[in-house]
């Protein structure tokens, strides 16, 4: 290769290519003037000249934030009413600024609209703010539904193929069309309370008969189901082909079914995890789900990258090691994102918010949501390994024997939440081992006051594990797993290592953000305006000018 740099016809080479280029600048922005001065009537003022071409570059500019903001501000954007007042009265109030700005020049300038649609339009929405909105929802037969009860013969390529559902992000396949997909919730504490099954009518109900009757098949373990309306036979045999291929069962609804708790997800969550040790156990829960996943190092994380996430997954990391990477996390996490943390990067991840000072006063509890991890009781007996049992609130066993510490934070326990779906009969996940096995919340003023407490500690017998394994004097039952909010955020703790040693359904819950993550996108009808025509009237004294043009949207 040759040196330019060095080499004096490389040298001269550059500087003809430079001085090529400095022409067709000059001679481009000649011909641009010379087109808009031809267009304009002649007035030999430069000053009239500028005014117009600021103006009308202004007036694009602002018509488009004012038929955004029409749709986004107003507390009903498919009211039409509400959007076009909205619309209309930032445009006036906008032609009224340009005005008395321009006439402090000794012009005067008019904005007038001739013409402008509003159309019904569908929209994708991202709030800042994390929320579960639980919306009442109808399907029509001949929507897809998807087991995640016993009747599932592969559970986690199922949330492979949710996400290829909702993706449009590839050129061609079942990938590059974006349908939303539900997911039924639940009561998932156990079999024998209401909500814990859903009787619904699906060609499953084939095999399924009582003295020649049809039954209704029960489902169980939040569903996820396909609207027909949001498919066509193309898009339906896609989702088919996927789905056997991947071994994965699909049901088709025959009679149309109503749920009253129903999340949906449009788009898939874009999910990274953070780990120094342990790698290839969290890369095998996502090769066994097929879900795209990027692990993030210490330095991606402190330059940034964590906004190109919904969710970050940590396990098993004594996060007091890595102090350069909290306060990152903890800014993402107030900004909306969801972090889901396992064993011993739960109780150190609160240790190390405290330890950097990042929460300050303006949190009052200890980091994120104010834990301390369960060893041991004061005679030195070690805590066991315990299974983690789903809390039903509804039931108050658990608040009122044993006595629930912080009383009020096990509402609404684990019913009717998408990170606790689960089929098993009596809403308990098997043991697994771990460095965290379980933890115990702190004092009351130490503790997230919007802490949802979704499973506790129990023993082989299935009683609470009751006792002071935390060394504070004061015997409390041990908690397992626990969600809360963090500013726009979310912050879910799970004690215990690896979630596949408690069954598939224990494996599912590193999956259970997803909806979570995803209840930040929405996909709604909005009014909006379209197709504005707009005309300019300028006047200085010296000069008439009016320009009208048409706005797309």
């Amino acid at each position: 290769m040759v040196d330019l740099k060095s080499n004096e016809s490389g040298q001269l080479m550059l500087l003809t290519g430079l001085l090529i280029i400095l022409q067709v600048i000059i001679y481009t922005t000649l011909l641009n003037n010379l087109i808009f001065t031809n267009n304009m009537p002649s007035s030999g003022l430069d000053i009239s000249k500028y005014d117009i071409r600021e103006i009308r570059s202004l007036t694009e500019v602002d018509i488009k934030k004012a038929a955004n903001y029409a749709n986004t501000s107003v507390s009903d954007p498919t009211n039409q009413t509400l959007v076009e007042n909205y619309f209309m009265s930032y445009i006036y109030n906008y032609s009224n600024s340009v005005n008395k700005m321009y006439s402090n020049r000794g012009a005067s300038v008019e904005i007038l609209l001739n013409n402008v649609t509003f159309n019904m339009t569908t929209s994708k929405l991202t709030a800042n703010k994390y929320f579960i909105e639980r919306r009442i929802e109808t399907f029509p037969v001949g929507s897809l539904i998807i087991p995640m009860d016993g009747n599932q013969t592969n559970m986690m390529k199922t949330y492979g193929l949710i996400f290829k559902i909702v993706d449009d992000t590839n050129a061609s396949g079942l990938s590059s069309i974006r349908i939303p997909v539900y997911e039924l919730l639940q009561n998932p504490v156990n079999s024998t309370v209401p909500g814990f099954y859903s009787s619904i009518y699906t060609d499953n109900n084939a095999s399924i008969t009582v003295d020649n009757i049809v039954q209704y098949r029960n489902y169980s373990g939040g569903p996820f189901v396909i609207s027909n309306s949001s498919i066509n036979e193309i898009s339906r045999q896609m989702i088919l082909d996927e789905a056997s291929n991947k071994g994965i069962t699909v049901h088709e609804l025959k009679e149309q079914y109503t749920h009253n708790y129903t999340v949906k997800m449009v788009v898939p969550p874009r999910v990274a995890f953070f780990a120094s040790s342990n790698v290839e156990l969290m890369q095998q829960y996502y090769i066994n789900s097929d879900v795209p996943v990027t692990q993030l190092n210490q330095t991606e994380i402190t330059g940034g990258n964590l906004t190109q996430f919904d969710i970050l997954t940590i396990p098993h990391e004594d996060m007091t090691g890595f102090p350069n990477i909290i306060n990152p996390i903890v800014g993402w996490v107030a900004n909306g994102g969801v972090t889901h943390i396992e064993c011993a990067g739960t109780d150190t991840m609160d240790d190390a918010i405290e330890a950097n000072a990042i929460a300050g006063p303006a949190k009052p509890w200890y980091g994120f949501i104010g834990i301390t991890r369960s060893d041991e009781l004061p005679n030195g007996t070690n805590i066991p390994y315990p299974g983690i049992k789903l809390l039903d609130n509804s039931t108050l066993s658990y608040n009122n024997s044993p006595p629930m510490p912080l009383s009020g934070l096990s509402d609404p326990g684990a019913p009717y939440n998408p990170l606790t779906q689960s089929s098993i009969t009596n809403g308990t996940y098997g043991t697994n081992n771990g460095l965290t096995k379980a933890f115990s919340l702190r004092n009351a003023g130490e503790v997230n006051p919007a802490t949802n407490i979704l499973g506790y500690a129990v023993k082989s017998d299935g009683t609470v594990l009751n006792g002071d394994y935390d060394d504070d004097g004061i015997s409390e039952p041990q908690l397992m797993y626990l969600e809360a909010p963090y500013d726009n955020g979310l912050v879910i703790y799970v004690a215990g290592h690896n979630l596949s040693e408690r069954n598939p359904s224990g494996e599912r819950l590193i999956f259970e953000s997803f909806f979570a993550a995803s209840m930040r996108n929405q996909e709604i009808t909005v009014v909006s305006a379209k197709n504005i025509n707009v005309t300019i009237k300028y006047s200085d004294g010296k000069m008439n000018y009016s320009d009208t043009f048409l706005i797309n949207i």
